[in-house]
């Protein structure tokens, strides 16, 4: 229901940004307001065609945003010193900046950082390095190949385990890059090995359109060593449980209280669990880690600050704890359907999990 109103919401936006961009665009000293809305239009479709039509229209109604904001300020401006403009500054201050904002969004989605946690527990004997990463939507800003390349920059941290937090591939993934991104993660050497949950869009929302199916991708990964839990938990090194919840969507997946309940309270609980959106239950039962993805970081300012008002999820970004359970929400190593992120950046996780000195 969050998705339907925000497409909504942004298709009625676009439409007034295509309205007052025209407009606006003909104060530059258009002789007929058609060649405007033709020049509007020239780069809408030029911008679809580098991007997409979801970042296109998007990328319209920061502009128009911006505009008006820029139009009022003038416009007051103006008023103070009882004098026009010479120039149209407001729309070439709005250009100016725009861009350059959109830039850096467009810069925040292709370049993946590292953001490092550290988590300490009294129920450890050794200390772990732990890499996380989640939402890959392959084929959306990297191929297979470009997977690799990322995982062989994560394997420099000298991580113990990886852990993927659900949305490995897309409806947009080929078959061809499924596969490839399954092999790559099956040469990692780990000393712990590789673990995978499901994300929303593992399943495909559209069939089998793409060329496989969820158990296609489940089998690919297995064959390639990824441990697939799904409402199921691991034991590692007798001291560190790794819990693989089943994603939100499926309203069978089992409850959080269930899947620890027969588990030994003294060893340390790492819970994945692609949506951060059950924090009050897996506060009550006591686990120690949850791992998530799924928001994408709140994607675009403002809402990276709006998103727990505006959806089900209880955090969007970061770091949180709750009595004497950590929360860690990633951003994403890559994206969905929008090509820009200008409330966040694209990442990678590392975490120390210490023992108690």
């Amino acid at each position: 229901m969050t998705w339907l109103i925000t497409l909504v919401l942004s298709i009625l936006l676009f439409l007034l940004g295509i309205f007052y961009l025209g407009n606006q665009i003909y104060r530059f000293g258009f002789k007929k307001k058609i060649y405007s809305y033709l020049v509007l239009f020239g780069v809408f479709f030029a911008l679809v065609f580098i991007f997409n039509f979801i970042t296109a229209m998007l990328m319209i109604i920061h502009y128009m945003v911006v505009w008006l904001f820029n139009d009022l300020l003038f416009l007051i401006i103006k008023k103070v010193r009882k004098k026009d403009f010479k120039f149209y500054i407001a729309g070439y201050v709005t250009i100016f900046f725009t861009t350059i904002y959109i830039i850096i969004g467009i810069y925040n989605v292709y370049h993946v950082d590292v953001t490092k946690y550290t988590v300490t527990s009294d129920k450890l004997n050794n200390n772990y390095k732990i890499a996380l990463i989640a939402d890959s939507h392959l084929g959306t800003t990297f191929d297979a190949d470009g997977f690799d390349k990322y995982l062989q920059e994560i394997l420099k941290s000298k991580p113990d385990m990886l852990l993927i937090a659900g949305d490995f591939v897309d409806d947009g993934t080929s078959k061809e890059d499924m596969v490839d991104a399954s092999k790559a993660l099956g040469k990692l050497e780990l000393p712990y090995g590789v673990y995978f949950v499901h994300g929303n869009h593992d399943k495909g929302y559209y069939g089998e359109k793409r060329g496989f199916n969820i158990t296609n991708l489940e089998e690919e990964l297995v064959k390639n060593g990824v441990k697939v839990l799904k409402d199921e938990s691991i034991l590692i090194n007798d001291e560190i449980y790794i819990i693989g919840r089943k994603d939100y969507e499926n309203r069978n997946r089992t409850s959080i209280n269930d899947l620890v309940k027969d588990l030994d309270d003294n060893k340390f609980k790492i819970v994945m669990d692609h949506q951060p959106v059950d924090y009050n239950n897996e506060t009550k039962s006591e686990t120690d880690l949850v791992l998530s993805g799924h928001t994408h970081g709140g994607q675009l300012f403002p809402i990276t600050y709006l998103n727990t008002t505006l959806s089900d999820n209880d955090l969007v970004y970061g770091y949180e704890k709750r009595k004497n359970t950590n929360f860690i929400v990633t951003s994403g190593i890559s994206d969905w359907e929008i090509k820009m992120k200008t409330g966040c950046k694209s990442e990678y996780v590392i975490i120390n999990v210490l023992k108690e000195k």
